[in-house]
């Protein structure tokens, strides 16, 4: 988690220019299969390291299916390691 708040560090305030004191909100997409206790901690670091104001999970396949207008599809993410095949219902996966 550390090397991940640093990597964090560097995009959120020197990439994105965040100030401190004056940070947003942050919208992390996530595979549907992160685990609740990743999501926790991602949680804790964004509230209590990075001081967000704002914090909203997700769901990959529901983000890919509204970057090209749609709500509903089935959608195939292929990675590295793994091939993640999704159903989403009008948002819902």
């Amino acid at each position: 988690w550390a090397a991940l708040e640093r990597i964090l560090y560097d995009i959120l305030y020197v990439k994105l220019g965040w100030e401190l004191g004056d940070e947003g909100n942050l919208l992390i997409a996530e595979p549907i299969s992160t685990p609740r206790a990743a999501r926790e901690l991602m949680a804790q670091l964004a509230f209590e390291v990075f001081n967000v104001s704002g914090l909203f999970f997700a769901d990959e396949p529901v983000l890919s299916l509204y970057a090209i207008g749609k709500s509903s599809g089935l959608v195939v993410d292929i990675g590295h390691e793994t091939t993640d095949v999704s159903l989403v219902v009008e948002g819902q996966l």
